[in-house]
């Protein structure tokens, strides 16, 4: 019985390590499709990578009130005001970084008005 709850303890932590790392993939995706055209391959990645987070965070939850000393899941602001995200609508944030311009200096060289 001891070890169909350690395996449950791994699976937890394991699935809790998943997420971390899926969340950072997911940003630093988004960070490169911002760069990137519409429908390039990191934009499709994304998408992709997104979606399993989604059904990992279900199966985490599920999983959570299956175990009697699971921690709870926090729950995202949006989702806790009752707002959630349309298909129509795109995943994709813009970045608060400027754009390099081709025209521009590059660094350490002064433009001359």
């Amino acid at each position: 019985m001891a070890k169909k709850s350690k395996i449950i303890g791994d699976e937890l932590v394991l699935t809790a390590k998943a997420i971390r790392r899926g969340e950072k993939l997911e940003r630093t995706l988004t960070k490169l499709a911002v760069v990137q055209e519409t429908g390039s391959a990191a934009e499709v990645f994304l998408k992709t990578v997104q979606k399993g987070l989604e059904r990992l965070r279900n199966d985490e939850g599920s999983t959570h009130s299956a175990g009697k000393h699971g921690k709870k899941k926090a729950v995202d602001g949006a989702e806790s005001q009752g707002i959630t995200q349309s298909e129509d609508l795109p995943a994709l944030k813009s970045s608060r970084r400027p754009k390099k311009s081709v025209n521009a200096a590059p660094p350490g060289e002064a433009q001359a008005d």
